[in-house]
């Protein structure tokens, strides 16, 4: 029905879904409550209230004319919760919360509805948690970065819910899901979706996206319409994405592969187009910049994490100069920095440094053979105990030998 002001409204009578006006602009709409009813204004000032809404048992998703959706579960988080404020409250009285990620980068004004409630104007270095909200205005625009390394930038009145991520750093296993609602996208996946495939996910209101070890630009259209193509990861790889909607599953693995569909109802369309084409359709430069400011995100990232993993002199016991094992060797590689040159002060005995070259300085140290050490010219050994070095050339140092040494 329609009230004397013009308000629409609807009735939760118990059905799974219920449909919108279809000149309604639901996606970009203020989701809140009033008692047990749903209210959404349009940006144009439209009204839509769906009476007892809240006070159903399961409430229905909400769809539009062309069959975009959006869940219950995200209507609910998008109108907010009952006492505003209360549950941040309540953390604070808990310890906090753990931040999911934090932003690298800012334009213009972007804003972020904590789970409690509350709306913040977002700056560089802020945290963002799980259950955040996430909005841009026409001109705003944001670059994220998630503790797992994945990086995310948003522009052109974008609306995504960070809804979940969980995060081992000590394994990479871990799980994300995000929401987005409208807006412009690029994602640069990071651990989660390189060590756990399918565990990295992003639904929107026609179809899901899995993320598998890769990057990817994607718009959703004011009608919910959605736009989706693979990119190259910042190191030259590439990964695949699977989309899902109602017309089954499609892959994406090649650069050049553009899916796209207009409707929930419409069978989506896979075409393969050069580089000038596929960033006119997703909006040129904006979209050029975007997905520059997620790769920069990552990048700024693996250069902190290298910074705070390096080992430093005066490592303690068993530090290991080659890193052929570790699971950043080739974000260190692509840093130019390798096994070979590494410089452990002081360190408190049997650090091993395989592979380092000339001018490494050890303190009780094994390098190179096992049944003696061996040095090259310029190393400076500090020795503590019998020790029988062979082949040295040239300007070797050996400081505070003990009876029984032996130079060959």
């Amino acid at each position: 029905g329609v009230t004397p002001d013009g308000a629409t409204v609807i009735v939760a009578d118990g059905r799974d879904s219920l449909s919108v006006p279809g000149d309604f602009d639901l996606l970009h709409g203020d989701f809140s409550r009033d008692g047990g009813d749903l209210v959404v204004v349009a940006p144009d000032g439209a009204r839509l209230t769906v009476a007892d809404y809240f006070d159903s048992e399961s409430p229905p998703d909400l769809v539009t004319a062309n069959g975009a959706t959006l869940s219950a579960d995200l209507v609910t988080r998008l109108a907010g919760p009952v006492a505003p404020g209360q549950y941040a409250q309540l953390a604070t009285d808990a310890g906090g919360v753990e931040a999911i990620g934090t932003v690298d980068s800012v334009e213009g004004a972007v804003y972020a509805t904590r789970a409690d409630g509350t709306r913040v104007l977002l700056q560089a270095g802020d945290a963002v948690f799980q259950g955040d909200i996430i909005e841009t205005g026409a001109e705003g625009r944001i670059a994220l970065v998630f503790i797992d390394g994945t990086t995310l930038s948003m522009a052109d009145d974008a609306r995504m819910v960070l809804d979940e991520l969980i995060y081992d750093a000590s394994s990479g296993v871990g799980s994300m899901v995000l929401t987005a609602v409208t807006g412009l996208f690029a994602l640069v996946s990071g651990d989660i979706a390189a060590v756990n495939p399918g565990a990295a996910t992003i639904n929107t209101p026609v179809a899901t996206i899995g993320v598998r070890g890769t990057s990817i630009l994607f718009r959703i259209g004011p009608d919910g319409d959605l736009t989706v193509t693979l990119r190259e990861d910042g190191d030259g790889t590439v990964g695949e994405i699977e989309i899902t909607g109602a017309f089954g599953a499609v892959v994406l693995n090649q650069i050049g592969e553009v899916r796209t569909q207009g409707a929930a109802d419409q069978e989506p369309v896979v075409v393969r187009l050069d580089e000038a084409a596929i960033f006119g359709l997703f909006g040129g430069d904006l979209a050029r910049e975007i997905l520059q400011s997620a790769y920069d995100a990552q990048a700024r990232f693996i250069e902190e994490q290298i910074e705070d993993t390096v080992p430093e002199a005066g490592g303690d016991a068993n530090d290991t100069g080659d890193m052929s094992g570790d699971r950043l060797t080739a974000e260190y590689q692509e840093a130019g920095l390798d096994e070979g040159v590494d410089t452990n002060t002081g360190g408190t005995g049997d650090d091993t440094l395989d592979g380092g070259t000339g001018n490494d300085t050890t303190g009780n140290d094994t390098t190179g053979d096992p049944d003696g050490d061996t040095l090259g010219g310029g190393d400076t050994v500090f020795i503590e105990s019998p020790q029988q070095f062979t082949g040295g050339g040239g300007d070797d140092v050996f400081t505070g030998g003990a009876a029984g040494d032996t130079i060959d």
